[in-house]
């Protein structure tokens, strides 16, 4: 693309008289050139300003577009810039342009706010630094820029540049002659400006860019960037390359590959694409580098969205909290141009429902927006593709002419043979397959709706509603009704306004949604020191809407190791007294409790009061001083989930479910066993890459609510989450937990699916038993529905199993996790079904008689080597003194409560298995001194220490399983000398059978860019300050874990085999499951 530069020429120089009849002169200054006689130009002039609040312009043609920039009068790094045709108070787009970032919100603390301070305060500020406008000229589109950013862009038919104008207020100078760029003569090529992040060199250097402060992507954007990042704003099209001119140094270690990435400030979303430059690096070469812009879909398709921001990068990961950024060693691209190029079609896919969830219907309805994005006719391929929810795909298609520049709508209807969560990829592609575009969405197909309870109904969703870019009542609230929730948390519902206030409550209870849980008119955890405002907090209840249930607390704790603490008084023994700072919480928490309730009971004599929200730990506290029953309705817990499942036993992993258990344990021992338990806040389930799978999620959602039943939880006042908040929340762990995805297009996961057909199969029911079942991994759950019968809830913790029963009817109904039926005929009542931790319903008179199959379990790597060979069991050391780290570990949990532990009485012995060689026969027997809740351990400590080649992924062994919850850990030496123990591996045997159990070795990050970041560090601890392994690591020792009782609901039930069998230890290359990276 021709470049050239052409004088600006002096036509004219005023003064100005000044305003309200001053005398106040100002001097202006007008320049003008003559432009080339091409169809798109790209011109761009350079000046300084000197006053506030006087605007500098530059126009191009008779009324084709003036860009007008000014500083502001209070910040001298704030510029405004707007763009305009004819009418400047009328402009086409206007930004606000920081020449150094807003850095309020780069670090928690004022100690690295004013790091950063320090650093921008001697950048140039506007009346310094030389502001580069620039405005495009295309037969098809004007583009306005300032530095390289975009301001705005429109649709113009064949505008004319002819000439270019500046016109300079007083004390503003230009620098330079005006630069004119021949850009491309066709619509689809959008070259961008370099020059202003470029730093005086002729290439973008993206070694010298850094990515720095508290979460970037959230708190700057191109607006307000950092001067070290190469952030863009360009027009919100759809792009589905970018052409780059690149050379490569690989001084330094530095890698000849990097990022683009599409970014939303604030919002912190992040779709990016990596590539590679080829040598010879120091020639500079074209690369095509192809976008996904489908990915990016809801900010390209909205059109309240004005532009694109776009960042080149080093390579990118995901750090602890799932948020992708720059990572690994520094990027020695070097890029002299960057062209982006549009798709020639644009797609956008919608659908007749909100959220794509539809109900009483297996036909749901599609729309594909096809819009052209030529000046020439085109005709496309449009391919559907349905995947269903159990692996079958179904394929539908269609050719569309379009015109140039074209709108289409293309309707799908889409019909499928059950019900479930189903995926959706639409793929536009040219006529010879070129070009795809490829947009992948969910939808879900429900069962008519049967349901009749009401308020009497105890499930209930939180929902931000608007807030974290959410949706509001008028679209949440028929999704509520789908999903089968009656309640949800007030707080979010209400408004300064009463009469909107009043019109939001009236638009959930049009669905039957009801406001269960409120914390306006409770304790906080910040309210803890004293002084609290009982008044006040009256007042905020009478000036709420109809609640159901008030909290007296609300995530309230004494302190931070009161929450750890484990409750010994379960097991008989004293609890640690309380200092001196928790006991003057406590007492200003009972006080204002007391105050509080005695109020609520005179002024609103139908309200419930839960005492918690809270911890168990510290509802413990009141129980053992003996607080009032009179004013305690209900006990509410507050937990979340995360990766645990429902049926994680006590121990150093989170497992905040079984605060349940410890609540119902500490209400028997202090005489408040009557009073019911609410889940007013719990079970939020992350689902992502390094979370839980999808299926987990709705399987883990579902055995959750169950369990709570069967827990005796009278109401989950707002437990899971309609949807993930839009936020960069959403990057939390707290985050993706949504039964639907981010607005706007709120389509469905799994667990929508899994829980509207819990609430329906569950409509009017109430429990009745934990059904007896031959293995503590298997469950079964009896539920009487309204009108008598019995319906079964069976599920296995891990694997799959045929479950054999009898029936007294010749026939039983089971419904699956989706809500799909099958009635299964046996004139000998006798019936078979699979089982799986994927819930199955069963509904049928007389069932009795459980029965287990063999176990079945997803396979194991398929090549491996053994390193640790359990013959060698009579060279190891059985340590027969107390471990001190084992011991610690049972004594402080992580934020839930963990187990007590204790070295077991184990035998060890040698066996011969016919798969597996010689295993190790695993022997607990009862152990003096101890409880049924004891974790009991032991430590085997090798002969020799075991070297590990750092080629290896993974240590892994095969266990015949007693669902025992025990668990083989693994200890490691580091070449430091350093301990390290696998405390955090999610290894438990919670399974009967042979399977295969793994523990990711930890692996450092590789100077050639192979692996970015150290990986494989979630199981692994020590008790020293280290954060990685020095490498390389020898086995040094096996801790085995047991249980002879397992927790399971709120009952302690013995595990009937107290055996287990372990093969050689082993190491792969191959990562069986997927790694969880982020464990609480």
């Amino acid at each position: 693309m021709h470049r050239m530069t052409i004088p600006w020429i002096t036509t004219a120089q005023t003064t100005r008289g000044g305003r309200g009849g001053t005398t106040t002169a100002e001097r202006t200054i007008a320049l003008k050139c003559d432009l080339p006689d091409e169809p798109a130009v790209r011109v761009t002039g350079e000046l300084t300003l000197a006053r506030p609040e006087r605007e500098a312009t530059l126009s191009v043609g008779s009324s084709v577009c003036t860009l007008g920039v000014s500083g502001d009068a209070s910040d001298p790094y704030l510029l405004h810039a707007r763009a305009w045709v004819s009418d400047p108070d009328s402009p086409r787009g206007t930004v606000a342009y920081r020449l150094v970032p807003d850095v309020t919100r780069w670090a928690h603390d004022e100690a690295g706010r004013e790091q950063y301070r320090r650093e921008f305060a001697h950048a140039k500020g506007w009346a310094e630094h030389r502001i580069r406008l620039s405005i495009d000229v295309t037969p098809c589109e004007v583009r306005a820029w300032v530095d390289g950013r975009l301001v705005a862009s429109w649709s113009a038919r064949n505008p004319q540049p002819g000439v270019a104008l500046v016109h300079l207020p007083e004390g503003a100078r230009p620098h330079g002659a005006a630069e004119v760029r021949i850009l491309p003569g066709e619509e689809e090529f959008l070259p961008l400006d370099l020059h202003p992040f470029a730093r005086g060199e002729d290439f973008l250097n993206l070694k010298e860019t850094a990515y720095r402060g508290r979460a970037p992507r959230v708190f700057a954007s191109s607006l307000s960037s950092d001067p070290k990042r190469a952030l863009f704003r360009i027009p919100r099209k759809t792009y589905d390359r970018v052409h780059l001119v690149c050379s490569a140094s690989t001084e330094g270690g530095a890698l000849p590959s990097a990022s683009v990435a599409f970014i939303k400030p604030e919002r912190g979303h992040t779709v990016f694409t990596e590539f590679l430059v080829n040598p010879p690096y120091h020639t500079p070469k074209t690369i095509t580098v192809p976008l996904d812009p489908c990915a990016f879909s809801d900010f390209l398709n909205d059109p309240g969205e004005e532009a694109l921001e776009v960042e080149f990068c080093q390579r990118m990961d995901y750090d602890e909290g799932r948020f992708p950024h720059p990572a690994g060693p520094p990027s020695g691209v070097r890029i002299h141009e960057i062209t982006f190029e549009t798709a020639p079609v644009a797609l956008r896919v919608t659908s007749s429902a909100v959220g794509h969830v539809f109900q009483g219907t297996k036909t749901p309805r599609f729309f594909v927006h096809l819009e052209s994005q030529r000046s020439v006719p085109g005709t496309v391929r449009v391919a559907v593709e349905v995947a269903e929810p159990y692996g079958g795909k179904s394929k539908s298609s269609a050719r569309v002419r379009l015109a140039p520049w074209e709108k289409r709508t293309q309707t799908f209807e889409l019909p499928q043979r059950m019900y479930g969560r189903f995926g959706l990829t639409v793929t536009v592609s040219q006529e010879d397959g070129s070009r795809p575009l490829k947009r992948s969405t969910t939808f879900a197909l429900l069962p008519r709706d049967t349901r009749k309870a009401t308020s009497d109904s105890p499930f209930g969703i939180w929902c931000f509603f608007e807030n974290h870019h959410g949706v509001p009542p008028e679209i949440a609230a028929p999704l509520f009704r789908k999903a089968g929730a009656r309640w949800t948390l007030a707080n979010f519902v209400v408004r300064d306004d009463p009469d909107e206030t009043r019109k939001r409550v009236q638009t959930l209870a049009a669905h039957g949604v009801g406001l269960a849980c409120a914390n306006v008119a409770c304790i906080g955890n910040t309210c803890n020191a004293g002084g609290n405002d009982v008044d006040a907090m009256i007042r905020r209840m009478h000036a709420m809407p109809p609640v159901k249930h008030w909290l007296l607390f609300w995530e309230t704790f004494l302190s931070r190791q009161h929450m750890r603490d484990y409750p010994f008084d379960i097991l008989g023994r004293p609890v640690r007294e309380l200092t001196p700072d928790e006991e003057s919480v406590f007492k200003n928490c009972w006080d204002t409790a007391i105050e509080y309730a005695t109020r609520v009971r005179k002024e609103f004599p139908e309200a419930k009061l839960i005492f918690g929200n809270g911890h168990p730990n510290f509802i413990a506290a009141f129980l053992r001083r003996g607080f009032p029953k009179e004013y305690i309705d209900g006990f509410g817990l507050d937990f979340d989930m995360f990766v645990s499942s429902p049926e994680l036993q006590p121990g150093p992993l989170h497992c905040p479910f079984s605060g349940l258990f410890f609540l119902k344990t500490l209400q028997d021992l202090y005489g408040y066993s009557e009073i019911p338990r609410y889940l007013t806040e719990a079970i939020y389930c992350s689902q992502s890459e390094g979370w839980l799978t999808e299926r987990q999620q709705a399987d883990h959602y579902v055995r959750s609510h169950l369990l709570g039943l069967a827990s005796g939880v009278v109401l989950f006042g707002m437990t899971a989450e309609l949807n993930d908040p839009g936020s960069e929340y959403f990057y939390g762990s707290y985050g993706p937990v949504g039964f639907l995805r981010r607005a706007p297009e709120l389509n469905p996961r799994e667990s929508f699916c899994a829980y509207a057909t819990m609430t329906r199969m569950l409509d009017r029911a109430n429990f009745t038993e934990m059904v007896p079942m031959p293995s503590p991994g298997t469950y079964g759950l009896r539920f009487t529905k309204a009108d008598g019968s019995d319906i079964y809830a069976f599920w296995t913790t891990t694997g799959t199993r045929l479950l054999t029963f009898g029936a007294e009817s010749g026939s039983v109904r089971t419904t699956d996790l989706f809500g799909n039926q099958t009635v299964i005929r046996n004139a000998r009542g006798v019936f078979s079904l699979n089982v799986s931790p994927s819930p199955v319903y069963v509904e049928g008179e007389g069932i009795h008689g459980f029965v287990l199959g063999t176990p079945r379990h997803r396979p194991g790597p398929k090549t491996s080597e053994p390193i640790v060979r359990m013959g060698d069991l009579p060279s190891w050391r059985h340590e027969a003194e107390d471990d001190a780290w084992m011991e610690r570990l049972g004594r402080a949990g992580n934020w839930a409560i963990t187990a007590p532990t204790i070295r077991g009485r184990f035998e060890f012995s040698l066996r011969k298995d016919r798969a597996r060689g010689q295993v190790l026969r695993v022997s607990l027997s009862e152990t003096p001194g101890a409880h049924p809740l004891h974790l009991r351990y032991a430590v085997l400590r090798f002969s020799r220490k075991v070297p590990v080649n750092g080629a290896f992924s993974a240590l892994g062994l095969w266990i015949r399983g007693n669902s025992s919850s025990g668990r083989v850990l693994y200890e490691l030496e580091d070449a430091d000398g350093i301990v390290w123990r696998s405390v955090y591996s999610d290894t438990y045997i919670d399974f009967d059978g042979w399977r295969y159990v793994q523990t990711p070795l930890p692996l450092p990050a590789t100077e050639d860019g192979s692996r970015l970041q150290p990986c494989g560090l979630t199981p692994w601890a020590t008790e020293t300050e280290h954060r990685h392994p020095a490498l390389p690591v020898r086995l040094t020792a096996l801790i085995i874990e047991s249980r002879t009782h397992v927790v399971r609901a709120t009952s302690l039930d013995p595990v009937p085999d107290t055996t287990f069998d372990v093969s050689d230890v082993v190491v792969t290359k191959e990562m069986v499951d997927p790694e969880i990276r982020f464990r609480w």
